[in-house]
């Protein structure tokens, strides 16, 4: 699939999530996709998690908990992006993405963090993680003796970031293996109760289901 390919079916993937978010979120997104995509940031695009097969990637579903597949909007992330620099208090040295397909969120953050690591059961994404800065874990992360005995930086101060699909209970079992402070970005995920854990940031879309929080244990 070609750049201009890709990036059109970006724009397909979010647009039929209308009814998520709304008409005014979804020209947002568009824009800012847009902006992305003229200013110099194609290289961006190289690393989206984008099937040749199209229609594997629309109905694709695992769990219950699961939804279909769509990239991480570059508007949310630029929503997120504005916050982490607002909240004080937490050095920025790790940023974990649970999740991470190829690393497009990874590569938006690449030069807030000293050391960035994605995580995800599919060992194919191994190929796109291609400099030292960037860590690749492949980790069944619904088996959490495995996630126990991969090295992932548990005494460190993080980052963790948690985009759809994900359930609740599944992001409480991984944050409570964590022993420093923490600052947590979910989207499109129910509000965490966990103790000690505090919102710090937080946008609801039209449908109320869809969200952005981000959390902190400090």
């Amino acid at each position: 699939m070609n750049l201009i390919k890709k990036y059109f079916f970006n724009i397909y993937l979010i647009a039929i999530n209308v009814h998520k978010y709304g008409i005014k979120n979804i020209i947002a997104i568009i824009l800012y996709e847009l902006i992305f995509f003229f200013s110099g940031y194609k290289d961006l695009f190289y690393d989206d998690n984008l099937s040749s097969k199209y229609e594997d990637i629309i109905k694709y579903k695992s769990k219950s908990f699961d939804g279909i597949y769509s990239p991480s909007p570059y508007y949310f992330l630029l929503l997120i992006k504005k916050q982490l620099k607002i909240i004080k208090g937490l050095k920025r040295k790790v940023f974990i993405d649970f999740g991470c397909g190829t690393g497009r969120v990874l590569n938006f953050f690449y030069n807030d963090f000293t050391k960035l690591i994605g995580i995800d059961h599919n060992e194919n994404f191994r190929k796109f993680f291609y400099c030292k800065k960037k860590i690749f874990l492949n980790i069944n992360l619904r088996n959490i003796k495995e996630i126990k005995n991969k090295k992932i930086p548990y005494n460190r101060e993080s980052y963790l970031f948690f985009y759809q699909p994900f359930d609740r209970k599944l992001i409480t079992r991984l944050i409570k293996l964590f022993k420093k402070k923490l600052i947590i970005i979910s989207i499109n995920t129910n509000i965490i109760k966990v103790k000690n854990l505090v919102v710090v940031y937080k946008k609801i879309f039209k449908d109320k289901s869809r969200n952005i929080y981000i959390y902190k244990n400090y």
